[in-house]
């Protein structure tokens, strides 16, 4: 427990440095691990982002756990990936070029 404990911890402070804007930050670190670690407990009913921000919201908790809520929204919100869009991009560019290469041999 104490190695999940201080990986939180590390990722807690790796989101610090990422939200933290010269003198402003979002998020305080120490802050945000406390909060987690109390939200482990095994009172809470869902594993998964979506299921703990469902709960925080669901049971007004949210109020007493404001800076958990906003690094989950912001985690939930972003794109899972873009590399689909980015072979999808390749694949169109790959037809054009083909195309062309078409256009200009006759």
């Amino acid at each position: 427990m104490k190695a999940k404990q201080d990986e939180i911890l590390g990722m807690c402070i790796e989101l610090h440095l990422v939200l933290t804007d010269g003198d402003h930050n979002d998020v305080n670190s120490f802050q945000l691990h406390q909060k987690i670690l109390v939200m482990l407990t095994p009172h809470r009913q869902s594993d998964y982002p979506v299921g703990i921000l469902f709960y925080l919201n669901l049971d007004r908790v949210v109020v007493n756990f404001p800076n958990l809520s906003v690094p989950l929204k912001i985690f939930l919100t972003r794109p899972v990936t873009v590399t689909a869009g980015e072979r999808s991009f390749f694949q169109l560019k790959l037809v054009k070029t083909y195309t062309q290469s078409n256009l200009f041999q006759e």
